[in-house]
């Protein structure tokens, strides 16, 4: 099977490769935009329709992974055009050279989705997301199971794992914080997240695929897929100081309602991973303190 990976040179991206890449029923092509230093990979501006015609006419994928997104939910309020073009119109093309050359498509979305206000969610629940972000990863969603019902689309929630800069990840970004023990900082105490190693991503990312190479058609439609334990971004910033050494005196915890000018983001968006469940997958997690330490050492 030839397998794409778009987004591969991103946090989750290079992971997902990683995993796929250690099959040899695949032979995989990972592509990127222009910030990695991998020169396997191939590049791709994925608004461009010129360059998605031709990723299909040279590698001819059987399978595509559909990972690269612009997926900061404040660079999306305040480049909505820009992306709008990543996450929609993209998406979009690529669905639709998907169906044209018989091609399966796997969508990575959020959790943002949801309004975060009826947690645990089923893959059958009416979304309402809060933000463009979310919006817009909705309507990905819809472009890829409206060009083919038998493509499939995997929402998970907030991502950590080996970073490249702190700043990569809505968890690491935090240390920065953390690790000044010479100023205080808030920390979110109100709103519920799941944060989910990318290592775990991938590897039910590796089983859809092999599900799908072995049984045509049967993964298809949404999955959902987070690791189970709850915690704030005060309780990262708190296991991530303990992991590293580090005081939790100047760590404040902040049970305020976000501003009104900040970006709207769900109070609680648990994933129920059922699904996944019942359809005989293994959902791999990993223990948070044990893991960031991993990261950030």
């Amino acid at each position: 099977m030839k397998i794409v990976v778009t987004g591969a040179s991103g946090l989750l991206g290079r992971e997902v490769l990683k995993a796929l890449k250690q099959s040899d029923k695949f032979s995989v092509v990972g592509t990127c935009f222009k910030r990695s230093t991998n020169p396997e990979l191939h590049p791709l501006d994925i608004t461009s329709q010129e360059q998605l015609l031709k990723l299909f006419h040279d590698k001819k994928p059987d399978t595509v992974i559909h990972c690269a997104a612009e997926r900061r939910p404040d660079v999306v309020e305040k480049n909505t055009d820009v992306a709008e073009a990543i996450n929609v119109t993209a998406t979009s093309n690529l669905c639709e050279l998907a169906k044209k050359n018989s091609c399966w498509l796997l969508y990575l979305s959020t959790d943002y989705v949801f309004d975060g206000k009826a947690a645990p969610y089923q893959v059958g629940d009416t979304p309402n997301p809060l933000n463009n972000y979310g919006k817009m990863k909705l309507a990905g969603e819809q472009c890829v199971l409206s060009s083919n019902p038998d493509n499939a689309v995997l929402r998970v929630p907030i991502l950590y794992g080996p970073v490249e800069y702190l700043a990569e990840s809505a968890v690491t970004v935090l240390y920065s914080s953390v690790k000044d023990t010479s100023a205080q900082c808030q920390m979110d105490h109100r709103q519920r997240r799941f944060p989910t190693h990318t290592t775990s991503v991938a590897d039910i990312i590796l089983q859809l695929v092999n599900r799908h190479d072995a049984q045509p058609f049967s993964v298809k439609g949404i999955y959902h897929f987070s690791e189970p334990v709850q915690l704030s971004k005060y309780d990262m910033a708190v296991k991530m100081a303990e992991a590293m050494g580090h005081t939790t005196a100047h760590i404040q915890a902040n049970t305020s309602e976000p501003a009104s000018t900040a970006t709207p983001r769900p109070y609680d968006c648990q994933l129920d991973t059922q699904k996944l469940i019942s359809e005989g997958f293994t959902l791999k997690s990993v223990d948070f303190k044990s893991a960031i330490k991993s990261i950030l050492c």
